[in-house]
């Protein structure tokens, strides 16, 4: 299944059953209208993150026809990253449990792709404060994934965290937990937020199979994506391994870079019909979706240096000199890569399509800065994008 395979299940959702056809111009009305609160209140003034917004109806509209197909997409996209390159695999019956879920885009885009991963048999765990964000879920996975087994749990996070393990009755651990989009509208207010956030990981850590997967994932806002990275810092000391998107389960440099600083990832929106409509009559930008997220495994994991492989960490940015400038990071350092904006083998190479956590293999690089610090494109330079199975132009160049 796709995503556009969930949009009449959502629309139908949302009207509380019935028809499932494309919206009126009415109701686009009132859910662009809707979107525009909503969005204020959870990436502007925040006051409705973790606040209960789907007990009203236009609201839940516009989390389920808008949020809800982004959230899904950005599981989507890091699910096939850390596939593709080879970081995780299941067997044929996996458990998993999605703590805070909502209406479950973060679970149910999970489960779609253990399902393309040939997954025969799935045990979803929902829970969550809200009885009526559970029920939503549990409907989409009846209706999307009849087989699949799906259990409901109603638990307070915030009062529950110090011994949430026990909620869970799950003696063989899960083989997967996932977080999405939950973690920053917990303790938001209060100082020790960072404390209680690791705290609650490290209990959801003792549910979790030896090798099990640990996704965590929050919107891309620089102070959203800077306490997910200090998460990831503190639990890599704690026995995680990140094995996606990140290079190593070295200490993020991002940190240290400065205050300003962050890194996320970002996908362009392509064929969801609804949602670039939504976002227009809302007069919003959506061209892409963004986050920040990290997949871990429970226990240290060896991981092969591989000399020459880099993930994009920010887009394409042109200088004074006339340069296009990408940050690449190999899990200890962030190099800066550039090319003139009007150079031909550069553009044969694909740099300046570069994106966002897009991992490449850069082959003999010109090392512009004294500390090998900052690479150019030359004429001998190639690209190779491996998760796309694409080839490099020089094969038996030296890797820096």
């Amino acid at each position: 299944m796709n995503l556009q395979d969930f949009i009449p299940r959502l629309i139908k959702l949302w009207r509380g059953g019935g028809s499932s056809s494309v919206l009126s111009p009415k109701e686009y009305e009132r859910v662009s209208g809707a979107l525009l609160r909503l969005q204020r209140g959870l990436t502007g003034d925040r006051k409705l993150a973790g606040a209960g917004y789907m007990q009203e109806n236009d609201l839940l509209g516009a989390y389920l026809l808008y949020y809800w197909p982004v959230t899904f997409l950005q599981v989507h996209h890091a699910f096939e990253t850390a596939v593709l390159s080879n970081e995780i695999s299941f067997e044929n019956e996996v458990t998993v449990l999605d703590l805070g879920c909502g209406p479950g885009p973060a679970g149910i885009s999970f489960c779609n792709e253990l399902k393309k991963q040939g997954v025969k048999k799935i045990h979803v765990t929902l829970a969550d404060y809200s009885s009526k964000a559970v029920s939503l879920a549990k409907k989409l996975y009846e209706s999307a994934f009849p087989e699949t087994d799906v259990c409901e749990v109603i638990v307070d996070i915030e009062k529950k965290y110090n011994s949430i393990e026990t909620v869970f009755n799950k003696k063989q651990g899960f083989d997967a937990i996932i977080i999405s989009h939950a973690l920053n509208e917990l303790w938001k207010t209060q100082e020790d937020a960072c404390q209680k956030r690791q705290n609650l990981i490290l209990n959801i850590k003792k549910i979790l199979k030896n090798d099990g997967i640990l996704f965590l994932m929050e919107p891309a806002l620089l102070k959203t994506s800077r306490s997910l990275i200090e998460l990831r810092n503190f639990l890599i000391k704690e026995g995680l391994s990140v094995v996606s998107p990140c290079p190593s389960s070295e200490e993020c440099p991002v940190i240290k870079a400065g205050d300003n600083i962050t890194c996320h990832g970002e996908y362009a929106l392509k064929n969801v019909p609804l949602v670039t409509e939504i976002a227009r009559r809302a007069k919003l930008d959506r061209n892409s979706v963004k986050m920040t997220y990290f997949m871990f495994k429970n226990g240290i994991v060896s991981r092969e240096e591989k000399k020459g492989i880099y993930t994009v960490v920010s887009e394409g940015m042109l200088n004074k000199s006339g340069r296009i400038r990408f940050l690449l990071c190999d899990g200890k350092r962030r190099i800066a890569c550039s090319a003139k904006k009007d150079d031909s083998h550069a553009a044969e190479t694909g740099f300046f399509k570069l994106h966002r956590y897009e991992k490449i293999e850069l082959i003999n690089p010109e090392v512009r800065g004294d500390n090998k610090d900052s690479f150019g494109i030359s004429k001998e330079t190639a690209v190779a994008h491996p998760l796309q199975q694409g080839k490099s132009h020089v094969s038996d160049r030296k890797k820096v």
